[in-house]
């Protein structure tokens, strides 16, 4: 008698509203820490700007927040669901969708810590763009870094290449361009010694390369 004295408060068209509320919220805080981390992370990979690193560990604690949130919007509509079946009366939300939410807002935090160690890669990591900007072909191409070094051969007028290197070691980078008999060094970066960095060299005819 009890069960079906509540029954019309369950079936409350408010109250389902506000259940389906709480189940999109949580997913809101399952996907939003999850693009966002990612999102960060690429465009941090596209142009290794150091606002991205803040913004990067601003998300960990607030991302974190966010998730804590999310399961207790999840625990809201479990509960719900819990009470409604009992009654048998159809659910406004599938069990099923519901673990999944659950789900999600779990595998943030090994998300978390996956874009968290890739950051921490990128950032130990030299990154050197060369472009041609001298109107003919460069024949070859070093990018050298106290124990690491990358080659290209045949750089078309206009293009770039991009050398990723992981020193460790005391020293500077340097670019060594073949051209025509020709040979330039040009510094990349004065000094490295583990640290990571992003340089962009414009290569230019009469030895006026310039380091961005």
């Amino acid at each position: 008698m009890t069960e079906l004295h509540n029954a019309p408060e369950v079936l409350d068209p408010r109250s389902l509203r506000i259940v389906r509320g709480f189940y999109r919220a949580a997913l809101c805080c399952a996907l939003f820490p999850m693009f966002t981390g990612i999102s960060i992370l690429t465009a941090y990979w596209a142009t290794y700007a150091d606002s991205l690193i803040t913004a990067g560990l601003f998300m960990l604690p607030v991302g974190t927040c966010i998730v804590i949130v999310g399961v207790a919007f999840s625990t809201i509509c479990g509960l719900y669901q819990r009470k409604v079946r009992r009654l048998n009366i159809r659910l406004p939300t599938r069990r099923w969708r519901l673990f999944f939410v659950v789900l999600l807002l779990l595998a943030n935090f090994p998300v978390a810590i996956a874009c968290a160690r890739a950051g921490i890669d990128l950032s130990q990591s030299q990154i050197v763009d060369v472009r041609n900007e001298t109107g003919s072909i460069i024949d070859q191409c070093t990018i050298e870094a106290p124990g690491d070094h990358r080659e290209f051969t045949s750089l078309a007028p206009g293009s770039h290449v991009r050398a990723r290197l992981h020193s460790n070691m005391d020293g500077n980078v340097v670019v060594i361009v073949h051209q025509g008999g020709r040979t330039e060094r040009i510094v990349a970066q004065d000094y490295v010694s583990g640290n990571g960095f992003h340089s962009r060299v414009h290569v230019k005819p009469g030895l006026t390369s310039t380091v961005e």
